[in-house]
């Protein structure tokens, strides 16, 4: 079965040996000193179950390309256009814990892609990936998911038949490209002394709103960054603050249709 068919087929595909262990390695001692770094100014980083730690590239903006590069360039163009966006990331550590107090947001059953009226957008206008860090195993916090559950656009239930549940297994250095209508959640890590450092991230077409001002974010940096990292940061689709642009055509106004891009 190739690529497209076992992704539309079962939700996700995994695409093998994306980054090296030794690189692998690499980026999650770099995650680990940026978590460092927000603690101690009480900024978030999770919590007693999941490290997270949002736009990870703002203190390293080498980590961007992981979220911007030809192999998730060419996906994100097919399945939606040359114009797709960057609309959350952030790097994850699921972590074992007997703690039952509410935990980090994706541990309860859900859908990635967007929903109006309790329906699911059709077609589909958002597909996230992850980058496996560490291995994904059956017992270290693999994402768990439901079998088919992408062809449906009907509402689901939170709680589902526990006997439906898979897991997506993955190696160290793995990129897995996931449905956003694919119904999942975190998985609990069981074992102690065990971590599983992960990179989600979500793309939609550029007129949905990301979830934060990656354009002022990341201004700063602008010199460093090319026309690819720019345009998924929404450099090129951030709504005008001139009262005199009418036109909605903020993607013609800013270029990106010109030779030069």
């Amino acid at each position: 079965m190739n690529k497209k068919k076992d992704f539309e087929k079962n939700g996700f595909v995994i695409i093998k040996n994306f980054l090296s262990e030794q690189k692998c390695n690499k980026i999650i001692r770099k995650i680990k000193k940026i978590k460092e770094i927000r603690k101690k100014n009480n900024l978030y980083v999770g919590d007693q179950r999941t490290e997270v730690i949002f736009n990870f590239f703002y203190e390293e903006p080498s980590l961007l390309k992981l979220l911007s590069n030809k192999i998730i360039d060419k996906f994100m163009r097919q399945k939606l256009d040359k114009y797709y966006v960057l609309q959350v990331n952030s790097a994850r550590n699921a972590i074992f814990s007997t703690n039952k107090q509410k935990s980090a947001a994706g541990y309860r059953w859900h859908k990635d892609n967007r929903f109006i009226n309790k329906k699911s957008i059709k077609p589909n206008v958002l597909y996230s990936i992850i980058i496996c860090l560490d291995e994904f195993n059956e017992f270290n916090g693999a994402t768990e998911y439901i079998p088919n559950s992408h062809k449906s656009y009907e509402i689901f239930k939170r709680y589902q038949n526990k006997k439906n549940i898979k897991k997506i297994l993955a190696n160290k250095g793995d990129l897995v490209f996931l449905h956003g209508n694919l119904l999942h959640r975190v998985g609990k890590n069981l074992k102690p002394n065990t971590t599983r450092w992960s990179i989600f991230a979500f793309y939609t077409p550029w007129w949905i709103k990301p979830s934060i001002n990656y354009k002022k974010l990341m201004n700063s940096h602008n010199k460093i960054l090319n026309n690819l990292d720019k345009k998924i940061l929404h450099f090129d689709s951030t709504p005008s603050e001139n009262i005199e642009d009418f036109s909605l055509d903020l993607l013609k106004k800013k270029g990106v249709n010109s030779k030069k891009k």
